[in-house]
């Protein structure tokens, strides 16, 4: 199984909104009501941004016709479980 992921540096913003099949959303995951203040021009609005799933992320990264390759990367199973590893070791060294 593969999961896909948000690279470095990008993981780090608050927000990072696209748009997919007609539907923006935030490709870190969480979602997020904004309050768009009011301008001279409209009312002040909220907005919601759902949080992409794993699957809007394999949508962009193999199907749609933009490159998020460069955003979006994609980690298969021995990966994850190194990674994991690496990260859990890295935390036990700082804290002892």
């Amino acid at each position: 199984m593969e999961r896909y992921y948000i690279k470095s540096p990008f993981d780090i913003r608050l927000l990072l909104a696209t748009r997919v099949k007609n539907e923006t959303i935030n490709l870190l995951g969480k979602s997020i009501e904004q309050v768009i203040p009011a301008s001279s021009t409209s009312p002040e609005r909220k907005v919601f941004l759902r949080g992409a799933t794993q699957g809007d992320l394999e949508y962009l990264h193999e199907v749609d016709e933009g490159n998020y390759s460069r955003i979006i990367g994609k980690r298969t199973d021995a990966e994850i479980e190194a990674y994991e590893e690496f990260e859990e070791q890295k935390f036990l060294a700082e804290n002892s």
